[in-house]
């Protein structure tokens, strides 16, 4: 795990991940702006990794994030808006990223 700061660019981002090769990425934006540096980052990351898991923390917003659909079209493949919820994003995420041998008998094939 690896935690890059806001402060590099969009670009250093995208080389990290090339260099780390993470299976998810989680984007955090917290309220309030940061959501088109967010869509950015997140639409650069899918057009250079088109199979890289994205999942987008929108903690703390007074509504729910709206237009789900648009940022599925940015790349994201979820989007959790409480910690617990992004919590439970990675962990069914991890039981399918996992390695097969490593993976719970209930889902390996």
């Amino acid at each position: 795990m690896a935690i890059v700061s806001a402060k590099y660019l969009v670009s250093e981002v995208v080389e990290h991940v090339a260099q780390q090769q993470p299976a998810v990425v989680c984007i955090a934006a917290l309220p309030a702006g940061g959501l088109a540096h967010t869509r950015h980052l997140c639409k650069r990351l899918h057009s250079r990794f088109s199979d890289q898991k994205i999942i987008i923390a929108r903690w703390g917003a007074r509504a729910p994030i709206e237009n789900r659909e648009e940022w599925s079209a940015c790349g994201a493949d979820y989007i959790g808006t409480t910690f617990e919820e992004t919590l439970r994003q990675l962990e069914e995420l991890g039981q399918y990223l996992r390695p097969a041998d490593t993976a719970p008998a209930n889902l390996r094939s």
